[in-house]
């Protein structure tokens, strides 16, 4: 079984201080909420800023903040689990092995294991629909900042349908 003593995922922290567990990819959030379920600590390391870069894109600063705010998450632990996205693991991987890190691959079965419930079906987290409206209000206020533009509206707007869609099949 995977029982990290801390779980950093690809949230901005900032974001998680206000209730926004659904910032950043949404499988964040499933494990957010299976950490808390836990009790397991989660912090976010992600980091950008809407007038730098473009949107599902990375950027050498973007991920040098995120490798740092790993850093300074990690001590005093022994085992942290660091959840993010394949662009940023593919960078931030080698400067941790570097740092003497290792890292420790999933079998399926251990993967698979992360989602079992104590029920036979499948089913999210009865607050995924919670976080996801506090994400949705977060991204509306994000439409009315003067640096927003045309490239950030649009997939700002794209988000906020996906996840309304969502939210309806959830509450069915």
């Amino acid at each position: 079984m995977i029982n990290p003593e801390l779980l950093l995922v690809e949230s901005r922290q900032e974001e998680i201080e206000k209730e926004n567990l659904a910032d950043g990819p949404l499988e964040m959030l499933f494990i957010h909420l299976l950490a808390k379920d836990k009790e397991i600590p989660v912090k976010g390391i992600d980091w950008f800023e809407i007038d730098i870069g473009k949107p599902v894109t990375t950027t050498k600063t973007r991920d040098k903040v995120i490798y740092n705010n790993i850093m300074t998450n990690i001590n005093g632990y022994k085992s942290v689990l660091v959840l993010f996205g394949a662009s940023h693991m593919l960078i931030t991987s080698k400067k941790l092995k570097r740092d003497g890190y290792k890292r420790v691959k999933l079998t399926k079965a251990e993967i698979d294991n992360i989602f079992l419930s104590e029920n036979e079906g499948f089913s999210y987290h009865p607050s995924t629909a919670k976080y996801l409206k506090i994400r949705i209000e977060s991204l509306k206020k994000l439409l009315n900042n003067s640096l927003i533009n045309e490239i950030w509206t649009k997939r700002i707007n794209i988000v906020i349908e996906n996840l309304t869609i969502f939210i309806v099949k959830l509450e069915g």
